[in-house]
């Protein structure tokens, strides 16, 4: 079964008919649950709906949204590394595959060990101007596992790349960053 809804075209009536959407079943639901986490939870459902109806969306193809690509310590850890490192290049969640590859003869085998860390992703790599990779800084939390970390560590160490590690409880100074990655 497919839902059609044909939407007005003054955008004037669209949003008072969001309004009233969103007012009426707000009520109804004040009304019915007094749990008032779960009546928001159902208001955001139905604020989404109305939302797609205003803008023609198909119902029938799930709705795709978005999140920061940087948490809030990532964001914080940025706009340091960049305050701190102007003449530096600072690229953020960076798959392993963009800058990382396998050359020993054998496609197949190159193939095979590439798709072990193809996509994983450092949280940032500094480098120069002309790109060549200075660092690659991990920002560990809580959710970080000590053998993945040791295992992605030794990725880099046979590249060549050093590794910086990072907590989120401790996020460095200006000038600890310049002490660590400008020798």
């Amino acid at each position: 079964m497919s839902f059609s809804y044909v939407a007005p075209q003054n955008e004037n009536l669209k949003i008072l008919i969001l309004i009233f959407i969103i007012l009426l079943f707000y009520k109804i639901m004040r009304m019915i649950f007094t749990n008032i986490i779960f009546t928001h939870m159902i208001f955001t459902k139905i604020f989404s709906f109305a939302k797609r109806i205003i803008n023609h969306v198909n119902f029938n193809e799930p709705e795709i949204n978005w999140n920061p690509p940087l948490t809030k310590p990532e964001q914080i850890l940025y706009h340091r590394l960049t305050k701190t490192l102007p003449d530096h290049i600072i690229l953020s969640q960076v798959s392993f595959g963009r800058f990382l590859y396998v050359n020993s003869g054998n496609k197949k085998k190159d193939f095979a060990l590439e798709a072990t860390f193809r996509q994983k992703v450092v949280d940032f790599l500094v480098c120069d101007n002309a790109f060549n990779i200075i660092a690659a800084i991990e920002l560990d939390d809580r959710s970080h596992d000590k053998l993945k970390d040791e295992k992605r560590d030794k990725i880099f160490e046979r590249a060549g790349i050093r590794v910086i590690r990072w907590n989120v409880k401790a996020m460095p100074s200006e000038s600890k960053i310049i002490n660590e990655l400008l020798p």
